[in-house]
């Protein structure tokens, strides 16, 4: 992985998404770093991010 890839992780047993760098990771609502960055497991780089637009007449697959 390089700086900037984004990655798939948990954090307290939550699935998430963000971007990697070394000294912490960039997530929607702000940054894990310090203390937090220790809690952090990640599972892998995300070659693709599904976003959701709240349209529940779609199904799910």
């Amino acid at each position: 992985m390089k700086p900037g890839d984004m990655v798939a992780f948990q954090i307290d047993g939550c699935p998430m998404i963000g971007k990697w760098y070394p000294k912490h990771l960039m997530i929607e609502d702000g940054l894990i770093e310090d203390e937090q960055l220790e809690e952090v497991i990640v599972l892998g780089a995300a070659k693709v991010e599904v976003m959701t637009l709240g349209e529940n007449w779609r199904p799910t697959i």
